[in-house]
């Protein structure tokens, strides 16, 4: 993450570099304590006020209109982004059974459907991307829903609608029952 945050500032640095030149990732923080890691980055960009909803809305006062504030947003949103795999993923063994998991059931479920499946990683680079926190691999990676035929050229209510992605995932569940991340 911190060789990724170091990349995209570069592209950006030339138009705010007070901002990309001064951050890094810092860690990955919860839902939870968000609020409090994105308010001290913001203020450290001279925002005034930074107030944090329920559901995860934001809004900044910056003590003039520049739009430094929305660059800076951006970046505390990258130096402090949310881990939603933690509340997925906690131990070794639920690693191993998300991995079987989609091996075993998902990736078979899929192609049944009719879905072409990239191949899946390797046991080992699985257990070594989910377990640092940065992705997660799932077989619904390699589904492109959007220009996929049988749904999106017709109407949700349409009897022409052979397998929706609303179906698909009740047909196939991305998720192991009792493993659904809570986003």
């Amino acid at each position: 993450m911190s060789e990724y945050v170091a990349q995209y500032g570069e592209g950006r640095a030339v138009e705010f570099p007070e901002v990309w030149n001064n951050i890094e990732f810092e860690r990955f923080v919860s839902p939870e304590e968000a609020p409090a890691e994105l308010d001290k980055c913001l203020r450290g960009f001279g925002a005034d006020v930074s107030h944090f909803g329920p559901d995860g809305s934001f809004g900044v006062t910056t003590s003039s209109d520049d739009p430094l504030g929305a660059a800076a947003v951006e970046a505390c949103f990258l130096a402090y982004p949310y881990d939603y795999q933690r509340p997925l993923v906690q131990s070794d063994a639920q690693l191993e059974y998300s991995y079987n998991y989609a091996i075993t059931f998902l990736v078979p479920c899929l192609r049944a459907a009719g879905y072409a499946l990239d191949a899946p990683p390797a046991h080992k680079e699985y257990l070594a991307s989910a377990g640092g926190g940065l992705w997660v691999w799932s077989p619904y990676d390699s589904l492109n829903f959007a220009s996929d035929r049988r749904w999106s050229n017709y109407p949700f209510d349409s009897p022409e609608l052979v397998l929706g992605r609303d179906s698909l995932n009740d047909r196939c569940p991305p998720y192991p029952e009792g493993m659904e991340p809570e986003f």
